[in-house]
């Protein structure tokens, strides 16, 4: 039978999982630019409103980094790196092909004034873009340099669980 302490032990695992925080991460900049199109479909785009959809996404995408990139054992390791530029990648490209090279066709097609949806999705599209774009960079250029040997010291855990990280959590 399954016990409580197990079930919650289960979700503490999960929840203290670095590959959990990228995946949270990566979904929630996908929801900032999601959240930016629909905010600017009905109002406009200003040059504040640019700025604001490059902030949210960008502190978004800083926290798939900081999951690579935090102190600790598993702290820029290698399974750790290429997860992240699998789940953004995959993000990157579910957007391209279906939002993006479907979405502007038919938007342009279908309403009467195309010009605000038009560009509330350019700009949405390129937030997401170019914040993933620099979390890619900066997942490269730091875990090159925090993980000089240690980068294969994990354990054989599927999730690569940081046990330094959840040691504060037995207590």
């Amino acid at each position: 039978m399954l016990e409580l302490r197990d079930v919650l032990n289960a979700i503490r695992q999960a929840w203290s999982s670095r590959a959990t925080w990228v995946w949270v991460g990566d979904i929630a900049q996908w929801l900032c630019a999601v959240g930016v199109a629909w905010y600017l479909w009905s109002r406009g785009v200003t040059v504040a409103s640019c700025v604001a959809a490059l902030l949210a996404c960008a502190v978004c995408q800083a926290g798939a980094v900081a999951a690579v990139v935090w102190p600790g054992r598993a702290a820029g390791a290698g399974k750790l790196v290429d997860h992240h530029r699998g789940v953004t990648v995959a993000i990157l490209c579910l957007v391209g092909i279906f939002g993006l090279f479907l979405a502007i066709p038919v938007v342009h097609k279908v309403l009467d004034e195309p010009d605000r949806p038009m560009a509330a999705l350019f700009v949405a599209g390129n937030a997401l873009l170019l914040t993933s774009f620099a979390g890619l960079c900066a997942v490269t250029a730091l875990s090159s340099r925090g993980a000089k040997g240690s980068s294969e010291q994990l354990p054989d855990d599927p999730d690569w669980v940081d046990a330094a990280d959840t040691a504060a959590l037995d207590d």
